[in-house]
């Protein structure tokens, strides 16, 4: 296994474990995919924008691997919960979100509790 799969299974076990209720993920039509941009260093940035709500919050997202591709699972959590996921979000201002997927596989997928979207081929 390589050093990649062992971090991410690792991060999402942490994050999993670590929120006091179960985390939550959004339905497709609850987040807006703005933008997916390779940096020059290899990494994802990926910028999304969930559907706004009083009770929760987006912390970020966890990242699995299936088929040789990266899963992200955008991460819906209590207002009064905090929820460790495996790619913390930065807040950038109204209500737009940035993850950074760090370099190596460059096949994303979102994952929602509905269905999936393609990110990256």
């Amino acid at each position: 296994m390589n050093r990649l799969s062992i971090i991410i299974v690792i991060s999402s076990m942490m994050a999993i474990s670590s929120c006091g209720q179960a985390m939550d993920q959004y339905k497709l039509s609850d987040v807006e995919i703005l933008s997916v941009v390779q940096e020059k260093d290899g990494a994802i940035k990926v910028t999304y924008r969930p559907m706004l709500e009083s009770v929760h919050y987006s912390p970020g997202a966890n990242i699995g691997l299936s088929d040789g591709r990266q899963k992200l699972q955008f991460i819906r959590c209590g207002i009064k919960e905090k929820c460790a996921v495996a790619l913390p979000a930065k807040n950038i201002g109204e209500g737009t979100l940035v993850l950074t997927v760090p370099g190596g596989l460059h096949s994303i997928d979102a994952v929602f509790s509905d269905g999936e979207k393609k990110l990256l081929p």
